[in-house]
């Protein structure tokens, strides 16, 4: 019998301590203490606030706009009655949030400088707003719930966006009630809204871009670079948007959506300055005389035409650069192995897609191949920028770049790095290091002779009064009639100052008759505003 109420004693004191181990195990269980925390809680969101996206200089190119939200709990009607006064309210749905019994969000109207400032449930809360944005086909925009549709915005769409909220948690009964009278809790990370996305886009000159660029091209873009590193100070795309109107933009024939930087296009007249760089890589001696006629007339018999079939005369490298000769190029390409020339192209990133940002990539554009180069006509049209040769703004500008760098190739850049919620940049390591692609000695004769062709040459309506510079224009023709009117793209490329390359500038103007008259005042004004402002 002792035997038996012993051993009933002992299964008993193991099954207490069994049950005391299983307590204990539960209530230490983080995923146990938090399901039983939502079951006993009510979380209301007050914002989900988003990080920024800076210029080169710490300096917003997105605006957020500030606005005041008041919470009111339904089990303290205090609330309520002290901020009615300042909120613009439908009488019948704040009478079904008060029936529903959970705290609900009001928007403060103007006159909320008048409330309470001790009142502890009113927040300053930033919103991201699709106002104002500096270079929107690069940065992007956002939708209603504050998530990043294109650009920058989307890309790094996750960062911006991570933990930058601010919750009020609220303590319920069994039956899932507010506890009335019962304590909250505010969980505020709204500070991390300071981190963003650093760009190598100055805010200044990106503002200075548009309003010049506007005064003379409807479609096109502008790029000016930073030498030596090509690092894109300001970018902007013609038409522009507003994210704000986006139906009447669906149905623009203008196509204001497209990033034109990106695009690719007709390359003409600028293209003579890789054959110049592949002619005197190749040997060339660049005092060599052409006499140009008007006229080239090629051994397999096609004729090449000087503009307007004019007469140079006998010309150097030099002046066949200023004064753009068709004939100088075309005889020229004869002199020119066609795998050292394609070698050339590709090695200042012709034919390559460029990578500004992640994901965020130009056109490769086209580069005809060996065996077309075999063909003394093709070859010749290939030497002047036509036939099967097209290349992004940004191509261009990587080549002029390279030009004022002495021959060393860098990648356009866009993205710095990330900015913590401390303001602590981080940078990306996106792109490639630089390489060079031909000798000084050329890389100065070319700024010698887009010097002349700015002074003396095709290019001298986009010489600037305030300082030296080098270019060279462009009018590529497409193949394309519109109302019985040939299409042509009109280009301008240059840097400045001349002794000391500070910036290129590389500029198209889509359906303009040529670059000297369109694209070259936006290069002399552009260059002439950052000189004074010593930007």
């Amino acid at each position: 019998m002792i035997n038996k109420i012993l051993k009933l004693f002992i299964l008993f004191m193991c099954s207490i301590i069994l049950m005391l181990f299983n307590i204990k195990k539960i209530a230490t269980n983080e995923n146990f203490y938090e399901t039983a925390l939502k079951q006993s809680s009510y979380k209301l969101r007050i914002s989900n606030s988003r990080g920024l996206i800076y210029d080169c200089n710490n300096i917003p190119l997105v605006d957020n706009e500030t606005k005041k939200i008041a919470v009111i709990n339904p089990n303290n009607p205090t609330e309520l009655s002290g901020i009615l006064n300042f909120i613009d309210y439908d009488k019948e749905k704040i009478s079904k949030k008060l029936k529903d019994g959970f705290p609900f969000l009001v928007k403060l109207n103007k006159n909320y400088k008048n409330i309470n400032k001790n009142n502890n449930n009113i927040f300053d809360i930033p919103v991201r707003t699709n106002k104002n944005i500096s270079s929107i086909h690069l940065v992007g925009y956002v939708d209603s719930e504050n998530n990043g549709i294109s650009g920058i915005e989307k890309i790094y769409n996750n960062y911006l966006n991570n933990e930058s909220e601010i919750e009020i948690i609220y303590y319920t009964n069994a039956f899932g009630n507010i506890i009335s009278g019962g304590k909250s809790c505010i969980i505020d990370k709204s500070y991390s809204v300071n981190k963003g996305v650093k760009l190598y886009i100055d805010k200044n000159l990106q503002e200075i871009t548009e309003n010049i660029s506007e005064k003379y091209i409807n479609r096109g873009s502008v790029i000016i670079t930073k030498v030596p590193d090509c690092e894109i100070k300001s970018c902007i795309s013609l038409p522009n948007f507003s994210p704000e109107n986006m139906a009447y933009h669906l149905n623009d024939p203008e196509s204001p959506f497209l990033n034109r930087a990106l695009n690719s296009y007709d390359v003409g007249s600028v293209f003579k300055l890789v054959t110049s760089i592949a002619g005197l890589e190749s040997g060339l001696d660049e005092n060599e005389i052409y006499d140009c006629t008007g006229i080239c007339i090629l051994n397999c018999g096609s004729k090449i035409d000087c503009y307007n079939r004019k007469s140079h005369g006998k010309i150097d490298l030099n002046h066949a650069i200023a004064c753009s000769c068709n004939g100088y190029f075309a005889e020229l390409s004869k002199k020119i192995d066609p795998n050292f020339f394609l070698e050339i192209a590709r090695n200042l990133g012709f034919s390559q897609s460029i990578q500004i940002a992640p994901n965020l990539n130009s056109d490769a554009g086209i580069l005809p191949d060996i065996n077309e180069l075999h063909d003394e006509k093709k070859a010749a049209i290939f030497s002047f920028g036509q036939g099967k040769l097209l290349a992004t703004p940004l191509h261009i500008a990587a080549l002029t770049n390279t030009i004022a760098s002495n021959g060393m190739y860098s990648e356009p850049k866009l993205v710095m790095g990330i900015i913590n919620e401390n303001m602590e940049f981080e940078a990306e390591n996106l792109y490639k290091t630089p390489k060079k692609c031909f000798k000084k000695f050329t890389s100065d004769l070319l700024k010698k002779f887009m010097k002349s062709s700015i002074t003396i040459g095709t290019s001298a309506t986009g010489r600037p009064k305030t300082c030296t510079a080098a270019a060279k224009t462009s009018t590529a023709e497409t193949g394309i009639f519109k109302n019985n009117k040939r299409v042509t793209q009109s280009w301008f490329t240059g840097f400045f100052p001349f002794d000391n390359p500070k910036y290129c500038i590389t500029i198209i103007a889509e359906d303009c008759e040529n670059g000297h008259t369109t694209c070259a005042p936006i290069f002399k004004e552009l260059a002439d505003e950052i000189t004074k402002r010593n930007l």
